[in-house]
């Protein structure tokens, strides 16, 4: 399992891709947009990091650089994890209860069956209490 940095945002896709596989060959943006069929503001917005790499895009940057197609789609996963950590909508998930903490709470709880009878419902708790 791959961790998050603690204290940067994790390198975008786009980064690797210029810094690890353009620069290197020496290959503009230009050309790698017309390499990989798709227009030059897309390649332009994944480089720079203002747009997210999708399966399809990762599909290409994956022929294009003799990769696999998931080791574009973690690294954009990072990306995006790191940012739902950090955004204000994470601050309501805190307040989710997990699953574990409710099925403890009701079955210590057992809920009142409201369709039989109140007496019947009173005898049997005084039953259970005899027999503790």
């Amino acid at each position: 399992m791959r961790r998050l940095p603690k204290y940067r945002r994790p390198t975008h896709p786009g980064e690797i891709f210029l810094e690890d596989f353009l620069k290197p060959l020496g290959i503009s943006q230009k050309q790698a947009a017309d390499r990989l069929q798709v227009s030059y503001p897309r390649m332009n917005e994944i480089i720079n990091g203002k747009r997210s790499v999708t399966p399809e895009t990762a599909l290409r940057l994956a022929r294009f650089t003799r990769t696999e197609p998931e080791f574009w789609l973690n690294l954009q996963q990072a990306v995006d994890l790191w940012d739902a950590i950090r955004s204000e909508e994470a601050k309501n998930i805190r307040e989710i209860e997990p699953a574990e903490e409710v099925f403890e709470r009701i079955h210590r709880h057992p809920p009142v069956d409201l369709g039989r009878p109140a007496a019947d419902l009173i005898r049997e708790e005084r039953r259970a209490r005899r027999r503790r």
